[in-house]
């Protein structure tokens, strides 16, 4: 095999050794995002499923608690002493003209009022709800359970509260707000009281949502009122913030200022997770863990009760699909490269035997049979015409003047001369024949399986021919002939040995002749 064979072998082998490194490689990338796809998902649903599952129990308990005390105004209303204790005021939605403190003492001295206030305190602490007040159809708080206090409800106007605005209406009323004396914020329910189809006020029960927490802290929980700002939540610093693009924002600041007691209200800080696979995921106030935000829906109350669950393990899944695909990748990249690198040592152990054994068996000038595969060749068709009882021929072939080209036009120009020689003397035999070099000017030709000793005559006359053209060393002209020695087996030789050398004397026979012709051992 030609150098340039050799290495355009070598390059076969690493191109196909770099496509399968880039095959192997896409291969286990794919395998491993598949498995790192499957493992996530199952961990994501699973995280989805509880989290889900524990928003729907908290809104329900939320729920129940709200029923509750949804169900307190609506029964009070309907008790006789409250009815006649707004009767007192008709149906005028005009509030008097004198201050909250005047109002306050003016009602809290009202004995009938007073009595009312006492027992709305009663009903309080059985009912666990944290103020129960009556206002009238003006919206002044006439009488209320914390009457005492220095907090007392009693003289302010709830005239603007959006549940007073429903309960006008002849409904029933729930919202959010900041108390307007505690300054705490909580969930009014309030139930109008109606006396002959005419609005003559409303009993109003609230609960602090603080007194709610205890509901949150069983999870990361928080819950947001109908404007999407949250007013309860596990953590204490996000509550009186708003989801971004939330109800609020297209508020007024007075609304605001009147709901929430303050105009601006920080955005929750929520963002896509940016993981292309799982876009549901989410950033929440920077934390470097994705979180899952499930939902269970309050419509009846205007409320949404959400439960954060953080993926703990989704940093641990997304180590593990990177180092076992760069553990992979590697074990197989090594693998690949060490089974090139296999591979081309045995083809350069292949190539080495090979150039040893054709070292060992041919002439490295004319790629002949040298004298070592010409006595193996000879041996192997010396069995053959045994076999069949053939004859072989066999010529010894010897340049004549070949000694005058070196001498004058140099080694190199002889060495050239003797491969031009050697082409000639293949033309001219069977593909059966063997032509060798035995050394020097020295050449030797096998003729197998021949019927007629008088066979080996046509080959040395075309030999002698075809040497006898001069030969074109590259602009030097050059002539030789050939002295031919012929021994016939097995008349001139019952062995190797005894036929070479009889084939040797005839050729020196030739020489002796005048050169430039052939010659037959004559024992």
């Amino acid at each position: 095999m030609t150098t340039g064979a050799v290495k355009g072998r070598k390059r076969q082998v690493l191109a196909v050794t770099a496509i399968l490194l880039v095959v192997c490689n896409v291969a286990v990338w794919l395998m491993m995002q598949r498995q790192y796809q499957h493992n996530a998902h199952a961990s994501i649903e699973q995280e989805t499923t509880l989290s889900q599952q524990r928003a729907d129990d908290l809104a329900d308990s939320i729920r129940r608690n709200l029923n509750y005390i949804d169900g307190i105004p609506q029964l009070l209303s309907e008790l006789i002493r409250v009815k006649a204790a707004v009767t007192r005021f008709g149906d005028s939605a005009v509030s008097p003209a004198l201050s909250v403190e005047n109002r306050r003492v003016r009602w809290n001295n009202d004995r009938a009022l007073n009595d009312l206030s006492q027992y709305f305190e009663h009903v309080k602490s059985r009912l666990r709800v944290d103020i129960i007040y009556l206002v009238n159809a003006s919206g002044d708080c006439i009488a209320a359970s914390n009457w005492d206090t220095l907090g007392s409800t009693v003289g302010s106007n709830f005239a603007e509260r959006s549940f007073f605005r429903s309960n006008r209406l002849g409904q029933h009323g729930m919202q959010y707000a900041m108390g307007k004396t505690t300054h705490i914020p909580g969930l009014y329910f309030s139930s109008p009281v109606m006396i002959n189809g005419k609005f003559m006020g409303a009993v109003v029960a609230k609960v602090d949502v603080p007194n709610l927490s205890f509901l949150i802290k069983q999870s990361e929980a928080f819950v947001t009122d109908s404007n999407g700002v949250i007013i309860l939540a596990h953590e204490k610093e996000r509550e009186l913030s708003a989801f971004p693009d939330a109800p609020v924002t297209l508020m007024s600041e007075q609304d605001r200022q009147a709901r929430y007691l303050r105009t601006e209200l920080p955005e929750l800080q929520l963002q896509p997770w940016g993981d292309r696979l799982f876009p549901g995921l989410l950033r929440m106030q920077g934390k470097d863990t994705p979180q899952i935000l499930a939902v269970a829906a309050l419509p009846e109350f205007g409320l949404n009760v959400y439960v954060e669950s953080g993926l703990n393990d989704y940093k641990l899944l997304r180590e593990q699909y990177f180092w076992f695909t760069v553990l992979l990748n590697a074990l197989g990249s090594t693998l690949l490269l060490s089974l090139c690198g296999l591979v081309l040592y045995f083809q350069s152990v292949k190539r080495s035997k090979a150039m040893l054994w054709t070292q060992a068996n041919f002439d490295m000038l004319t790629g002949l049979p040298n004298r070592a595969m010409f006595n193996d060749r000879l041996e192997q068709e010396l069995k053959k015409a045994d076999r069949a009882r053939q004859l072989l021929g066999l010529l010894m072939i010897d340049l004549d003047r070949f000694k005058e080209v070196n001498d004058t036009l140099g080694h190199a120009m002889g060495d050239l001369l003797l491969k031009e020689a050697s082409r000639r003397m293949v033309q001219c035999l069977r593909e059966s024949d063997t032509v060798a070099r035995l050394g020097g000017d020295e050449f030797t030709v096998i003729l197998p399986m021949l019927s007629d000793a008088r066979d080996t005559e046509e080959v040395a006359q075309k030999i002698i021919a075809a040497l006898a053209s001069p030969f074109d060393l590259h602009g030097h002209v050059a002539s030789v002939s050939a002295s031919i020695g012929i021994a016939i087996y097995p008349n001139d030789g019952p062995a190797i040995d005894k036929l070479v050398r009889a084939a040797d004397h005839a050729m020196y026979q030739s020489k002796r002749m005048g050169r430039n012709c052939f010659s037959y051992y004559e024992g």
